[in-house]
């Protein structure tokens, strides 16, 4: 067994997609980056990863309604990472279906905080044997 698990990705922003693929790789998971809904959706059908991490808004799509159609469909942990920083926003994300919400940080911080809030969930999966990596 793999000690990583797998992660989609969904950001329009390319630099932000290379930095958290480039430091989850490094955890050893197996990251598979996106910059669409079209192309996570086709992901989807042949893959359930154990977390996405998605932006809330891209141009052509709108991270809340994936969320929703999305969250009966797979067990996988929805993680918002957005530049929407409204109090409503989050508590949007939350109750759609999303299991986590953070706000954008370009800095060290937030990539730390990023990566912390991968490895408690990861840590979850595993003890509640919804492990990708087992699965398939």
């Amino acid at each position: 067994m793999t000690e990583g698990g797998i992660i989609l990705l969904i950001d329009n922003d390319t630099t932000v997609l290379a930095a958290n693929r480039r430091n989850l790789e490094k955890r050893g998971h197996t990251v598979h980056a996106v910059d669409t809904y079209e192309e996570a959706h086709r992901f989807l059908r042949g893959m359930e990863p154990d977390i996405i991490i998605m932006e809330a808004m891209l141009p052509g799509g709108d991270g809340f309604e994936f969320t929703k159609e999305v969250r009966g469909m797979v067990e996988t942990h929805i993680l918002f990472l957005t530049n929407m920083a409204g109090f409503e926003d989050m508590i949007k994300g939350l109750k759609i279906g999303g299991d986590d919400y953070i706000i954008k940080a370009n800095d060290k911080n937030g990539m730390a905080e990023l990566m912390a809030r991968v490895d408690s969930t990861m840590r979850k999966r595993k003890r509640s044997g919804l492990y990708a990596v087992d699965r398939h």
